[in-house]
């Protein structure tokens, strides 16, 4: 990919599975930090989308959340990106956990990192790399991890 190319957003979440494929990873085998080391991968990638503020946005989210009508524990990197008029395509990389209580002690936790910040993407990565909950993290394997796009 050049410059002079972005990507189509209807393309996003199959990038960010190339992503993981390229580091010869199978989705179904990921650790915590080998997901987010290939969403860092897919954060670098620029997409065809308007010039406007806010208009590529990181999320870094964690929590106990029942989304799937049970209790689990969810960590939920999402790229933000938008279409046109305040509408935007998500691409998250849904990495649960079974509930375990030092997952439960962590509570929840949400930061967002846009394009134009004034922080730099590798220090904001970094940061989030230094967090207390990778820790935990890392000495769990999680019990399933999905990738999908959608419309918000």
């Amino acid at each position: 990919m050049t410059a002079e190319h972005p990507l189509p957003l209807d393309s996003a979440a199959e990038a960010l599975l190339a992503k993981i494929e390229a580091r010869r990873w199978s989705v179904s085998d990921l650790s915590a930090q080998q997901a987010w080391a290939a969403f860092l991968d897919f954060a670098a990638l620029r997409f065809d989308i308007p010039d406007e503020p806010d208009a590529d946005g990181l999320l870094y989210q964690f929590g106990v959340y029942h989304f799937t009508g049970e209790p689990a524990f969810h960590l939920d990197p999402t790229r933000q990106l938008a279409i046109r008029n305040e509408q935007y395509v998500q691409v998250h990389l849904d990495i649960r956990f079974a509930l375990d209580p030092s997952l439960v002690a962590l509570g929840r936790h949400t930061e967002w990192w846009f394009s134009e910040d004034d922080t730099a993407l590798d220090d904001w990565a970094g940061a989030i790399s230094l967090r207390p909950e990778w820790s935990v993290l890392n000495q769990l394997k999680p019990t399933s991890i999905d990738i999908y796009q959608d419309e918000i």
